[in-house]
């Protein structure tokens, strides 16, 4: 296992690495001050940084599997009602994929927190209503109004 965990942080700081190279090219100043390339550039250092951290601390002879409240016996993936809810927030981000265009970010957002939620767990729908209408009216005038970026408004014009 520990093999694997070194490969792994192996793959992932050679992705950020990349990334870090693409980003890079981007401009990293703007006149108005963090340009396109600021947010990726310092996203692919702190992932390199936690991949290198990783690697280290397994290559130091750190057991990830000793860490407090893991279990030797824990499955890697998934399985059982896990796995169908992993499987259902894929499917629903699909969907937000799919939809985004065509009905709009406000509605697409509360159908997905009225189907994700459940899904992990809560129970009182009053609670979910509520928190699918904010997150999506909130997180729309955040960027609508405030930042000035347009989100989609799908066929109905919401």
């Amino acid at each position: 296992m520990k093999r694997a965990w070194q490969i792994t942080g192996t793959v992932y700081a050679i992705v950020f690495a990349l990334w870090a190279q693409q980003s890079w090219q981007l401009s990293l100043t703007d006149s108005l001050g963090p340009g396109p390339g600021f947010f990726p550039f310092s996203l692919s250092l702190i992932g390199l940084a936690l991949s290198v951290a990783l690697v280290v601390r397994i290559g130091r002879g750190a057991d990830l599997a000793a860490e407090p409240g893991a279990r030797a016996d824990m499955p890697v993936l998934p399985s059982g009602a896990a796995l169908g809810q992993v499987l259902l927030v894929l499917g629903a981000l699909t969907g937000v994929a799919l939809m985004l265009e065509t009905l709009g970010f406000r509605i697409v957002m509360a159908l997905f927190c009225l189907i994700v939620l459940p899904a992990l767990g809560a129970r009182n729908w009053i609670v979910i209503a509520l928190f699918a209408a904010a997150a999506s009216l909130g997180v729309n005038a955040l960027f609508s109004d405030l930042l000035k970026v347009p989100l989609p408004l799908g066929v109905f014009g919401l």
